[in-house]
């Protein structure tokens, strides 16, 4: 988005992380440092790039004040992170770190470093990064505290190999009867936990009240969801896509496709799951087919999540394999659920955390199999030791401060802890 100001045109800087840290990305030009008069327009990282791209640029090389100057590094330094320009962003991260923008630019170089390190497999300084923002926020009693401390425990427990030392919080939750017990969940932007029924239909439950706030959503027969960034539900049943924000759900028009599995990459554009073709296509927001993957068979229990920078992860259990594609379509890398050191027979969910760890269910052994962000083996959370009794958990959803949440569609409990 472009608004004019003093005869020419800014874009504004990119902001991921004011008020929380959701990988989410939303500019929120209510809190930029830039001088003038603002209408609190909202905007979207990656709609337009290369506008961005160069409008950072320029103010890099005008006038602009020291904070113009630090928020247009972090946003430089988030698209160079999106391409894996990984020196790069460090480089930018670097100078915004210590260069004086505001401790708020400070603390978001701070979770952006600590990101770019995991992405490294670097965890003694991804956990400097981690403590240096919890330090800052909790000096300045940010509540941005919450994601820091979650991240540096995470890290702390991938070093160490002692994954399971966490308190399960069971979340308030009376389920309508029509509704079934909970069989998968999604997290959404908006700090609600969308729950999906064995019978289709699918509720939000607002956590600031631990969840005894429940709003039934009005799409039936629901096969899967997805969450864009604005805490809009996109709904597929059977052959028809629907968005609902709020209660009104709308109809994409899209040729006839039968549907496994969505997820959102960047804002008016999400992968789906089609086994009709079979395919992996992307669509628009008004369901324009933009891009086409066809080497694989889709079968009803794959899965795809969108990661923190861009990328897509696609589980197949017909071929055994979770593959990466970038930005643009093109594939990664291919990694097979039988490695030596963990496998996986039964994998039923598939989420991506704040700092890009990818966390696979396996329903056969009740666990959690934790992977860096490039495929690589990260260690295991064991549920029963996590959950005492646990049953029968079949989804996991992690919110956008790296809480984890699971469910027991047997006890109809929903469960997280951090």
């Amino acid at each position: 988005m472009f608004i004019k100001y003093s005869g020419f045109w800014v874009v504004f800087t990119i902001l991921f992380c004011i008020g929380s840290f959701p990988i989410n990305p939303v500019l929120a030009v209510d809190e930029l440092p830039f001088q003038g008069e603002f209408d609190g327009l909202e905007s979207r990282l990656f709609e337009r790039e290369q506008q961005a791209e160069t409008v950072f640029l320029g103010v890099l090389d005008g006038d602009g004040t020291l904070q113009e100057k630090a928020r247009a590094s972090l946003g430089m330094a988030i698209i160079h992170l999106r391409y894996r320009r990984l020196d790069d962003a460090e480089a930018l991260l670097t100078d915004v770190r210590i260069g004086g923008g505001g401790w708020q630019t400070e603390l978001d170089a701070c979770w952006w470093l600590g990101v770019l390190n995991i992405h490294r497999k670097r965890t003694v300084e991804a956990m400097e990064n981690f403590q240096a923002g919890f330090n800052l926020a909790r000096f300045h009693g940010s509540e941005r505290e919450a994601p820091f401390r979650i991240a540096i425990k995470r890290v702390v427990d991938i070093v160490t190999g002692q994954f399971g030392k966490y308190t399960p919080r069971k979340l308030d939750v009376k389920f309508r009867e029509e509704f079934g017990s909970p069989l998968r969940l999604f997290w959404n932007s908006d700090n609600r936990l969308v729950i999906l029924g064995k019978k289709g239909q699918a509720g939000m439950v607002a956590l600031g009240s631990e969840g005894r706030s429940w709003m039934p959503l009005t799409v039936k027969e629901i096969d899967t969801l997805g969450m864009d960034t604005d805490g809009t539900c996109l709904f597929l049943t059977g052959s028809q896509i629907y968005r609902e924000k709020g209660k009104v759900p709308v109809s994409i028009n899209v040729k006839r496709r039968k549907f496994s599995g969505v997820t959102w990459t960047t804002p008016g554009e999400y992968w789906v799951l089609n086994r009709k073709t079979p395919s992996i296509d992307r669509l628009s927001a008004d369901g324009k087919l933009l891009t086409s993957i066809s080497k694989f068979k889709i079968d009803s229990d794959d899965l795809i999540v969108a990661d923190t920078v861009g990328g897509t992860w696609f589980l197949s259990n017909k071929l055994g394999q979770l593959i990466y594609f970038n930005s643009a379509g093109k594939e990664g890398g291919h990694h097979s659920l039988e490695q030596t050191s963990w496998s996986i027979s039964k994998p039923r969910d598939l989420d991506i955390d704040p700092m890009g760890f990818v966390y696979i269910l396996d329903i056969d052994e009740n666990r959690l199999i934790v992977l860096y962000p490039d495929g690589s083996y990260a260690g295991r959370l064991n549920l029963k030791q996590i959950i005492s009794g646990i049953l029968a958990p079949s989804s996991v959803a992690i919110d956008e401060e790296g809480r984890i949440y699971v469910n027991d569609r047997k006890r109809n409990t929903v469960y997280s802890f951090e």
